[in-house]
């Protein structure tokens, strides 16, 4: 009896599959290198912002994330939040950094932040001259 050897796949649908992977492999990247530890500068951090009279309000999402890990700066009307966070290992980090730019006047002495419950709450005080006012007519 004489054994007749097949290829696995037709030879057209070798291109198929090799298309199919890279797109897989494409699609996957950005997880695999958050997993491995590489800054990926693609990911923000999930935040909202909210303006009243008195002040800015801006949450993020920061599940997981200790207060060590977190560097929070206010330069040049911009205010920066920087986490980096390491694996249990020690040997991969991940590094993520969301900036605004701050376009009104904001009291930077006063400046707070408080992190509960893996949300980030920074209040930025209007200055006074940033604050709306009546005007009276004479």
């Amino acid at each position: 009896m004489k054994l007749t050897r097949f290829p696995s796949r037709a030879p057209i649908l070798n291109d198929e599959f090799k298309t199919f992977d890279s797109f897989i492999e494409q699609s996957l990247a950005p997880f695999q290198q958050l997993l491995s530890g590489a800054s990926h500068n693609g990911a923000q951090i999930a935040a909202d912002v909210i303006e009243n009279e008195n002040q800015f309000v801006i949450r993020l999402e920061l599940p997981g994330v200790k207060r060590d890990d977190i560097d929070v700066q206010f330069n040049n009307q911009k205010l920066s939040i920087n986490v980096e966070q390491s694996a249990d290992n020690d040997e991969s980090k991940v590094s993520l950094t969301r900036t605004f730019n701050v376009n009104q006047s904001v009291a930077a002495d006063q400046i707070s932040a408080k992190l509960e419950d893996g949300i980030l709450t920074l209040v930025l005080p209007k200055a006074e001259e940033a604050k709306p006012r009546s005007i009276q007519i004479d």
